[in-house]
């Protein structure tokens, strides 16, 4: 049997990721801030910070050629993964618990309904709609020049309904370049609407491209690329610090480097089960959507076709150990419909109704744990070797399936000695590399520490630097006034010295004035009472000379001569 390398690896297909153009649909999701953008986000979950991922399509590309069609997984040389659900709702911010999936329901929405959206008649949006490869839609330009003059005038509400449903058609279901399909407008407004939960539809769009890819050999891989290329990055690669309870976050600490498509396709190539992050913080879950209905797994309706997907193999995702392989029965007659025409109305009815028979499991999967039987362990072997894996590189099995050489039981007792002595080796190496691990996270944990103790720190420093910066600008105000204060105060103890001084020199002039009124007060009373002494002599001398004149007068009545006049 041939031994080289390219007979142990499967023929890649022609296919290729392209990243829709979104850099203005970014400039515009910046325009909302604050309690807009927060509504915005409760409203149509993490659309915006899913636009600014910077995806390289080359790891998509290298991922998809990993697909493995029947059991709707990508299948690694000693591994196997599945986006789920659980995941999907974490990425794109959508909770599934109390919610409805979204489910076509057989017509999309009017050019009316669209038009009330895009504030709009219905004449004015027929004329910009367009019908390319049969598929009806609108061209994003036009979305653009609504989103200006919304922004224009200021109406915001309008503004975050157009904002999102760009995005629906550009990043969560994108179908053609610059364009935006009435199939992902259906989506949108169910979600704005109903509040109906898009997550399903996401996750089932890329389960189907992915499909397709396969069948034809040949397609563009359209589908979320944002999402998938989350989910891929925090699964294969570990943060610099403690895991975020955000994919988002938790995404932008791996820090990963550009790579090239052979660097991609030989990193995962080479990955293994060892090397996986199985379980990061965001994904923490106690219940899993496990079937549905009479479906032997999950099936999911999205806006391109309707296919299923087997959690049994993701539950290592999920913290749950695989017991077992998983049962064939399910696995081997994989659900898939082509398209969302009215013909395949029994098939979405049959998937609506199995909605509503929801199978959560929990507990009952085992005790939470990242590990997986060593049955299961040998079926993804024997499904390695059946299906092969994309690319050139030296695998394991190929010693596996090199032609038998006979030895001798000396031989073997020598080996099994080294195999002895190797295990023994391989258990001390592992030890070291534990310890040796355990160091380095002890050092990661102490450096992260440290970086947030700078960090605090320097938070501080410049807190308190900047009330230092205040305190004496408020000091260097405090003196100036100061200043202008003690120079108000001279002046006024001037003023006061030059009023006490004419003070002073009122009082004494007010005394010797009092002073000279005493001395002419006294000089009057005097003066009043030798007028007063005068006046009583003249008074009497007069009573005296009228008693002397009446003596008289009586004289001469007896003597009978007259008396002389005193003047005569």
């Amino acid at each position: 049997m041939a031994s080289s390398n390219e007979s142990f690896s499967k023929n890649l297909i022609h296919v290729k990721a392209k990243m829709p153009n979104v850099q203005s649909l970014v400039e515009f999701g910046k325009l909302l801030k604050g309690k807009m953008r927060k509504d915005f986000d409760d409203k149509y979950g993490k659309i915006l910070s899913l636009m600014e991922v910077n995806v390289q399509v080359e790891a998509i590309t290298a991922l998809s050629q990993f697909y493995d069609p029947p059991y709707r997984c990508f299948t690694f040389q000693d591994f196997q993964m599945a986006p789920t659900l659980e995941e999907y709702e974490q990425i794109l911010g959508f909770p599934l618990e109390n919610s409805k999936p979204y489910h076509y329901i057989g017509h999309y929405p009017s050019l009316s309904t669209v038009a009330s959206i895009l504030k709009v008649n219905k004449g004015q949006l027929s004329a910009v709609t367009k019908n390319l490869n049969c598929v009806d839609g609108i061209p994003l330009a036009y979305l653009k020049e609504r989103l200006n003059l919304f922004h224009k005038e200021q109406n915001w509400t309008a503004f975050t309904d157009v904002l999102a449903l760009t995005m629906f058609g550009i990043v969560l279901f994108p179908n053609m370049d610059e364009y935006v399909d009435f199939a992902a407008i259906d989506v949108f407004l169910a979600v704005r609407n109903q509040g109906h939960n898009p997550v399903p539809a996401v996750l089932a769009d890329t389960y189907y491209v992915l499909n397709s890819c396969h069948e034809m050999k040949k397609k563009r891989i359209l589908c979320c690329l944002p999402a998938l290329y989350v989910w891929l990055i925090t699964h294969i690669f570990h943060g610099v610090r403690r895991a975020s309870s955000c994919p988002i976050v938790d995404f932008k600490e791996c820090f990963v480097k550009d790579k090239s498509k052979q660097d991609w396709a030989k990193y995962l190539r080479n990955l293994n089960e060892r090397t996986v992050r199985w379980y990061p913080k965001w994904r923490e879950v106690n219940k899993v959507i496990y079937q549905c209905g009479t479906f032997p797994n999950v099936p999911l309706l999205g806006t391109k076709g309707c296919i299923n997907y087997n959690p049994s193999l993701a539950l290592r995702q999920l913290c749950y150990p695989i017991m077992h392989p998983p049962n064939q029965d399910g696995l081997t007659d994989p659900f898939i419909v082509h398209g969302i025409d009215a013909k395949d109305t029994q098939e979405h009815r049959r998937i609506k109704m199995a909605w509503n028979q929801i199978v959560l499991k929990g507990r009952e999967l085992g005790k939470r744990s990242t590990d997986a039987h060593v049955s299961y362990r040998q079926w993804v072997k024997q499904r390695v070797l059946e299906i092969k894996l994309p690319f050139s590189g030296t695998h394991s099995t190929e010693q596996e399936m090199a032609e038998p050489t006979p030895i001798t039981k000396e031989e073997v007792e020598g080996l099994r000695a080294a195999l002895i002595k190797s295990e023994e080796e391989k258990k001390e190496l592992q030890e070291t590399l534990e310890k040796s691990y355990q160091e380095n996270k002890d050092l990661k944990l102490k450096n992260t520490n440290m970086e947030e103790f700078i960090e605090t720190s320097n938070k501080r420093l410049k807190i308190e630097t900047s009330k230092k910066l205040r305190v004496q600008e408020c000091l260097r105000g405090a003196d100036e006034e100061l200043t202008v204060r003690d120079e108000q105060l001279n002046n006024a103890v001037d003023k006061a010295f030059m009023w006490k001084g004419l003070w002073s020199e009122s009082n004494i002039g007010e005394r010797n004035v009092q002073r000279e009124h005493n001395d002419l007060k006294q000089q009057l009373k005097e003066m009043v009472v030798k007028y007063e002494k005068q006046v009583k002599n003249e008074k009497q001398q007069e009573k005296v000379e009228v008693i002397c004149k009446n003596l008289i007068e009586e004289l001469k009545e007896k003597a009978g001569c007259p008396i002389r006049k005193k003047n005569e």
